[in-house]
């Protein structure tokens, strides 16, 4: 699969000039925004800065992106890559203002997106936006960084006291304003027909919710779509520089797509089935799939052995599994139950062995990668945790009647078993 972008920027009505920059590059896959910091000297130098330094790295880096593309590496090794390349652009244009006069304190955001293959890359700095676009829905993928939106995020303010507060353009992170910045990533599997918009804020600020701009999408065309909402952003607001960048995936044969896209949506399914990850939004559920490792077992299969060491979770996407004690009657598990959570927190030994009764696929999240996931997303990190100590209070003053039915019963069973 492959993306076609364009992009476009507008002045605004009450800005003099335009401190927006942005990167649409289909040969190279990759589409960007800056926004230069208002009221900082030379904003426009920063945001001028880092998509030419991010355009290059990419570029250089171009062997590596092409190998992911051809499925000769694994697309988790995209996040340090493009993470790289960010913090390259940070320390060149922070060089730059402390060696320039009149440049000083100089920086922008920066939100990228670079396609490879089947899969999508984020790197993203500030408070300018990702959106995907898929099956006529919009998903906002970044999360602003500032301090309003932080205070939402941490529960000091609720998204309706984030549209007045004084720090909602306040910035918590910026590319450039010092040697380096702590970067946002996103791994994506994409779908065909998958859409992204990536924006400044003065586009964003334009509609008050996700769901104004989703029906203003809807109503073009997607040839025209770019310039459309440009064009609408300036007449409901234009009080600040505004600007738009969209890329449509296309395939040359979507048909042959049709099973990738099956499975990933079984992937989905079984993660958003899971207690610990149930009604996560697109954004950490696609943080976690990436996280996770996938396995197919053919029919009698051995996945754990009694006493084995065991540190990680397990998912069942399709098929059957017998949780096997000596002595006593195997019990039959499938989709809907989710084993060994409690070794995310601590690794023990299986109380049980683990078979496959069928052909079946799994997805195994390690307690090493649980671990670097909430240390690398503190907030999705803390929900995590708290989702698994109320299941352990529930599960301890649950029924564990051996003879219960149920998805639940069998659940809290496979609990006591593994």
């Amino acid at each position: 699969m492959y993306a076609f972008g364009e992009g476009h920027s507008d002045v605004g009505k009450r800005r003099e000039h335009n401190e927006d920059r942005f990167v649409v590059d289909n040969d190279l896959q990759l589409y960007a925004v800056c926004d230069g910091m208002g009221g900082h000297a030379a904003g426009d130098v920063a945001a001028e800065q880092a998509t030419t330094i991010v355009r290059r790295e990419v570029r250089r880096r171009w062997a590596e992106f092409e190998a992911v593309r051809k499925g000769q590496r694994d697309p988790v090794t995209l996040e340090p890559l493009v993470i790289d390349v960010a913090q390259r652009a940070c320390r060149e244009v922070f060089e730059h203002a402390a060696n320039t006069p009149g440049h000083g304190n100089m920086g922008c955001t920066l939100t990228m997106l670079v396609v490879a293959g089947t899969v999508a890359i984020m790197a993203h700095i500030g408070d300018s936006r990702l959106y995907l676009v898929r099956d006529g829905q919009l998903y906002q993928l970044s999360h602003d960084h500032t301090m309003a939106a932080e205070m939402v995020r941490d529960g000091g303010l609720s998204p309706i006291q984030l549209k007045r507060s004084r720090f909602r353009n306040v910035l918590t992170r910026a590319l450039g304003t010092h040697e380096s910045v702590q970067v946002d990533t996103l791994l994506l599997e994409l779908f065909p027909g998958d859409g992204f918009m990536i924006c400044s804020d003065g586009f964003s600020n334009a509609w008050d919710d996700v769901s104004g701009l989703r029906e203003a999408l809807n109503k073009v065309s997607r040839h025209a779509v770019t310039h459309a909402l440009v064009a609408e952003a300036l007449e409901r607001d234009g009080s600040d520089n505004i600007t738009l960048v969209t890329a449509w995936v296309r395939t040359p044969a979507p048909e042959s797509q049709a099973a990738r896209v099956t499975d990933i949506e079984r992937r989905l399914g079984a993660l958003t089935r899971a207690f610990v990850f149930r009604d996560l939004d697109l954004r950490d559920i696609a943080t976690v799939l990436s996280a996770c490792e996938s396995k197919k077992y053919p029919r009698g299969a051995k996945l754990l052995e009694p006493g084995e060491l065991c540190d990680r979770l397990i998912i069942p996407v399709y098929g059957r599994l017998a949780l096997i004690q000596p002595g006593k009657a195997p019990v039959e598990i499938g989709p809907d139950t989710v084993l060994a959570a409690t070794t995310l927190l601590q690794p023990r030994e299986s109380r049980c062995g683990v078979r496959a009764l069928e052909p079946t696929r799994v997805l195994t999240l390690s307690r090493t990668a649980f671990l670097h996931l909430a240390r690398s997303r503190p907030q999705l990190g803390v929900e995590l945790f708290e989702r698994l100590g109320q299941w352990l209070s529930a599960e301890l003053d649950a029924d564990t009647d051996p003879k219960a039915e149920g998805p639940e019963a069998r659940q809290r069973l496979a609990r006591r078993m593994l």
